[in-house]
């Protein structure tokens, strides 16, 4: 009689690297690497906690609204020559943008900050009129040191008006994230 075959178990296999993958794959991840690098270093946006220039006090017309969307602020400056910086997000539950409307006409008046997702209206000075929003813009603080306006964003005061529900029915300004307008600094 004869043998039974017996199956041969298949040799195992093993992978082979050209000798010019492993260089490729290295030259790959350092052209992503200074990729990365360039785009952190050439971003504009600051960290928060930053104090910011905002150049000159010359530079900002009385009743003017300068957005300075890299740091995340408006800049007013009102009629009586003073200055407000105004966060750029409105203060309810989604943390809209907000933009500066120049020509929105609203209650008789022209020149409104607007959130174009829910419809909040701010007036110049930041204080809200209409919408669901529970309170004014944040603001925060600056000075004005050798003709040079200096914002600090390490710190925002809540606008005006009642907190929001949010973060389980506690404000950001009961968190302590913000600061109510008017705190102490």
């Amino acid at each position: 009689m004869g043998s039974i075959p017996v199956a041969q178990p298949t040799p195992r296999r093993t992978w082979h690297f050209s000798r010019h993958v492993v260089p490729l794959a290295l030259l790959m991840l350092g052209v992503v690497a200074v990729i990365g690098v360039a785009l952190a270093v050439a971003w504009p946006t600051p960290e928060p906690g930053t104090t910011i220039s905002a150049g000159s006090v010359g530079n900002y017309e009385p009743n003017s609204v300068t957005h300075l969307e890299d740091s995340h602020f408006f800049l007013v400056r009102l009629a009586d020559g003073s200055f407000l910086a105004l966060h750029d997000l409105a203060t309810g539950h989604l943390n809209d943008p907000i933009e500066w409307r120049p020509n929105f006409t609203f209650d008789g008046e022209t020149g409104w900050f607007r959130s174009p997702f829910h419809g909040e209206t701010y007036d110049r000075e930041g204080s809200l009129v209409a919408g669901p929003a529970a309170r004014g813009m944040d603001r925060y603080p600056l000075k004005i040191a050798e003709g040079r306006i200096i914002v600090d964003t390490a710190i925002a005061y809540c606008g005006d008006g009642l907190p929001s529900d949010i973060a389980g029915g506690r404000d950001q300004c009961e968190l302590g994230l913000v600061y109510p307008v008017g705190a102490p600094e």
